[in-house]
């Protein structure tokens, strides 16, 4: 059986249980027609190497699920609150957090595949969650990176406490 913790370590920084045992398991959803195609670990660690050094990338920890050939890849998040979730890592409209975890994800692209909907027809699940520390945090930290999180993690946080409110009312890229 091939190694996969240390390989993933090596370029994530950890090797999440979940998605250790989708690799062992290797049921990788494929559908060619509906532009859906998980990439087997050895394809998913070179996307992931490549994409290194993109700071988001890093801060998150994303490891690359699959490629429909559109540069818009689902990515698992191995780092920070949103630890375990997927998202969809698209530049055009913006990233978004889509699945709550590795199990949903897997079962959307499934279903869409079975159905034949394309993969830019698969429906995101509805998250909320409380995410209060974690953007005031990034609130106070100024940088672009904390503002592409702020934007990413607000639209999958449960209702805002007062404070973490005026954090961002404050901020000065207010959102």
């Amino acid at each position: 059986m091939p190694d996969y913790t240390s390989q993933m370590v090596a370029v994530i920084g950890s090797a999440p249980a979940d998605l250790l045992a989708y690799y062992h398991n290797a049921i990788l959803p494929v559908y060619p027609d509906s532009r859906i195609n998980c990439l087997p670990f050895d394809k998913a660690k070179d996307y992931s190497q490549k994409v290194r050094g993109i700071s988001v990338v890093d801060r998150l920890g994303l490891w690359m699920l699959d490629d429909a050939n559109d540069s818009n890849p689902f990515a698992y998040i191995s780092s920070g609150p949103c630890a375990g979730m997927i998202i969809h890592f698209s530049h055009d409209p913006e990233p978004e957090i889509a699945f709550s975890s590795l199990k949903q994800f897997l079962s959307a692209m499934h279903d869409a595949g079975a159905r034949g909907l394309d993969i830019d027809e698969i429906g995101k699940e509805s998250i909320s969650f409380p995410l209060d520390q974690a953007i005031r945090e990034l609130a106070a930290e100024g940088t672009q990176d904390a503002t592409f999180l702020l934007t990413t993690y607000l639209a999958v946080s449960a209702a805002l406490q007062k404070e973490t409110m005026a954090s961002l009312v404050s901020h000065d890229d207010f959102l």
